[in-house]
């Protein structure tokens, strides 16, 4: 993974969700699930590990000892999705937040799940 450019890879995941939310007419968690397997069937190379499930929701990336680390894609049960860099089940580093029910985005550089850099596309809050 360290091979490739994370900046590339987090554009790939935006275009390919952007896609993907283009064709919900209504957001549910059956659409979002639809979202994560076209994502895990299209995009799992990039990973070494399976699809792992979280007491909040679903991830496809990088582990260590159980614990979200490197680059992955988690999608939460309550419809927020983030594509980027983890450390110690923590967002940090570069990254794009997006809830899928209301459109809110956040992108640029993220520290203790909390964006520190960056845009963000209008209010939300993702607590």
């Amino acid at each position: 993974m360290a091979s490739k450019e994370p900046n590339n890879i987090i554009q790939t995941f935006k275009n390919l969700i952007k896609g993907f939310i283009e064709q919900i007419d209504e957001p549910s968690n059956s659409k979002f699930e639809e979202i994560l397997k076209k994502i895990k069937d299209k995009y799992l190379t990039y990973f070494k590990n399976e699809v792992t499930v979280f007491k909040n929701g679903t991830y496809i990336g990088d582990l260590n000892d159980d614990k979200r680390n490197g680059f992955g894609v988690m999608l939460s049960d309550s419809g927020v999705i983030y594509i980027g860099n983890w450390e110690n089940d923590k967002m940090k580093g570069k990254g794009y937040l997006r809830d899928l029910y209301n459109g809110c985005v956040l992108e640029g550089e993220f520290k203790n799940d909390e964006l520190i850099n960056g845009e963000k596309s209008c209010w939300c809050n993702f607590s």
